[in-house]
C-alpha cells in the first residue's frame, strides 16, 4: 500500500480519510523538496493510477525538520476517490 510505502522512505506525511460527493475519498499530505516530486508521484500512480493530486509552494514551516529556508519545499496532496 502506499502508505506502507512512505513509511518505509522516511516520508513524512499526513493521511485522513473522508467523504465526498462521490464516496470515501482518502487524502495524503505531505511537505517534500522539488526534487522528491516526481518520485513521489510516480509511487502515486503505481497505486491508484486514477488519483488527483495537487502541488503547492510552501515558504514557511513551523517544523525545523521541514526547514524551507535550506530546502523549499512543496506540499503534494493526494486524493483517492473510491468509486462505486
Amino acid at each position: 500500500m502506499l502508505i506502507a510505502k512512505m513509511k518505509e522512505g522516511g516520508i513524512r506525511f499526513t493521511s485522513l480519510e473522508g467523504e465526498g460527493s462521490r464516496g470515501p475519498v482518502s487524502l495524503l499530505f505531505m511537505v517534500i523538496t522539488r526534487a522528491e516530486l516526481p518520485k513521489r508521484v510516480r509511487q502515486i500512480r503505481e497505486f491508484y493510477p486514477n488519483a488527483f493530486y495537487s502541488v503547492e509552494s510552501v515558504r514557511q514551516v513551523s517544523d525545523p525538520i521541514l526547514d524551507t529556508e535550506s530546502a523549499p519545499g512543496l506540499v503534494a496532496r493526494y486524493l483517492n476517490w473510491n468509486r462505486r
